[in-house]
Parts: structure tokens; sequence; C-alpha cells
């Protein structure tokens, strides 16, 4: 299918990449940002325009790839008739694209997108459209992409969203803490590595609940003691260790 981005960040370009390997060609990048846009559309050998250019016609499929917050202002004056628009937005509704076309929907990848990735990760995409028509088209369009299409109405999807913040963002943000503690304390996180794969490999066939390990889970107070006197030099990281004990211990 021919295919216009309007985006030109993580999201965008690995929807793009995704795209192309599945044999869909990219016909025109959009995009505020005229570096990375110019640069995005160059790699894909498509055209380059501003937001308030001239869309291209011919094209089957329009993505919007764009971060949440700045809908619905980076559609204002886009107008696609009837051709399929589709957001990728996990807390958007997709009633932002009813004033760019008649046929709209939500294309949201399950997943942390990062442009510099080379290898694109298994996504799942949560769909959703405003007609028959429109979900005929974009069920269709996903299952190019992905073997993993579910559909969820928006209410659904923003609570996955706010899920996925807490299972990944909030994920990656203690390793953060923890490797900034092992900097600072000359240790390896490197060691860390194989515990982390470990966590996350046992809970693809478990509840996580009855997986969970460690001090507090096992109300060992004297090692939890031990713990909080070696992070007195580290009030914010005492902090978050107390506060995640304590919900690991009362629930």
């Amino acid at each position: 299918m021919k295919i216009t981005i309007i985006g030109s960040g993580n999201a965008a370009t690995v929807l793009a990449k995704l795209c192309v390997q599945q044999g869909h060609s990219i016909v025109q990048i959009i995009s505020r940002n005229e570096e990375k846009g110019k640069n995005l559309a160059q790699n894909f050998n498509a055209q380059y325009i501003p937001l308030n250019g001239t869309v291209n016609k011919n094209i089957e499929i329009v993505l919007v790839a764009i971060t949440d917050s700045v809908f619905p202002k980076a559609l204002d004056g886009l107008n696609f008739g009837s051709i399929p628009v589709f957001h990728t937005g996990g807390a958007v509704s997709m009633n932002v694209l009813r004033n760019t076309t008649t046929n709209y929907g939500v294309l949201y990848p399950l997943q942390s997108l990062s442009a510099e990735v080379e290898e694109i990760p298994t996504i799942p995409f949560l769909i959703e459209a405003n007609s028959e028509n429109s979900f005929k088209i974009l069920n269709e369009f996903a299952n190019t992409l992905s073997n993993n299409v579910t559909k969820v109405l928006e209410f659904k999807r923003l609570r996955l969203h706010a899920a996925a913040a807490i299972a990944n963002n909030f994920t990656n943000y203690l390793y953060t803490c923890a490797k900034t503690y092992c900097d600072n304390e000359e240790l390896d996180f490197n060691l860390l590595k194989p515990l982390i794969l470990e966590t996350a490999n046992r809970i693809q066939n478990n509840d996580p609940e009855k997986v969970q390990t460690g001090p507090a889970k096992r109300q060992d107070v004297y090692t939890l003691g031990k713990h909080l006197q070696l992070f007195s030099e580290y009030p914010k990281l005492r902090t978050l260790y107390t506060r995640m004990t304590e919900s690991i211990m009362h629930g």
C-alpha cells in the first residue's frame, strides 16, 4: 500500500521500517521538524512536506505517529477526504481525526519503540475504527505488520496504556536507579542483567505476583534494615526503597 506518515520520531521511524519490510511503500513524510522529516523521507525515498504542504491524493493510508500531547493542533488544516487515517496514540481518542477524513481509527503499537534499534521487536497492535469499512481496511493492514492484532475499544486501550507505563517505563526507571547506585558505589551493573532477564522470563508463563521474591516478600526485617542503612546517603533511593517495600509487604 502507498502510505503517508505524519511524524518523524521513534514511532514514525519504526513504523516506516516495518511497512517497507512488509512490502508497503512510504510516499510522503509530513513533519513539523524539517531536519528529521527530510532525513526520514530520504531514508525511504519518500517526499518530505511540511505540515502546511500539498498532500499526495494517490496515497492509500495515512499513519499519524506523533506525540499524544500535540493532538489535535498538529492536524489543523489537514484533510484527506475519504483516505483512511489511523493514529498510533495510546491515550488519544480516534475522534481527533474526524475532521481530517471520513475513515479513521487507531493503530496503537503496544511496544517500546526506538528509531535506533535495527531489529524491530514483536509489536502487538491494538486497533479501533469509526466504521465497519474503516475497521476492515485497518485490520487487513495491521495484520500485514504483525501476527498479534487485537480489537480494543478506547476505554480499554487507555487502561492498557497506563498499565504499560507501569510495566515498562517505571521498571526502566528502577533499572536507572540501580545503575546509578552501582556507579556511585563502583559496582558492576552488568552483574545484575542475568537477574533482570530471569525475572522477565518468569512472568511469561506465570502470574507476576506468584513469582515475587526478595526480603520484602519474605518479611525479612533484618535484611531490609541492612539495605536501608546502605541507602542512608541516598535519601531519594531510600524513600523509593521504603515505599516499594511497604507496597510489597502490605499489598
